[in-house]
């Protein structure tokens, strides 16, 4: 699982989560969840807010279509790098 978050500003927060798929012989990236986070003032914690959230697994509970999360350039460009470096190759001698 990788999670991605960005603060806008100090009172709104957003966390996309994604998970790896095996699809033949392609590795995809998915996403799990999107949730957009607000608070009153920086004492107080980030809340979930009622209308922007997006959830793969518990659609139920989604407050939004998959089509309406934002997907930035940078946020997936991250993701992407963080996938490619926890690759690692085990038990293959390279001398």
């Amino acid at each position: 699982m990788y999670e991605i978050t960005r603060d806008i500003g100090d009172y709104t927060r957003q966390i996309w989560t994604f998970h790896l798929s095996k699809e033949s012989n392609r590795l995809q990236i998915k996403l799990n969840s999107y949730r957009l986070l607000k608070r009153e003032s920086r004492r107080h914690k980030y809340k979930e807010t009622q209308s922007n959230s997006y959830d793969a697994v518990f659609r139920l509970g989604n407050t939004m279509l998959f089509e309406d999360v934002p997907f930035p350039e940078d946020v997936l460009a991250e993701v992407r790098e963080a996938v490619i470096n926890s690759v690692e190759f085990k038990n293959i001698n390279t001398k």
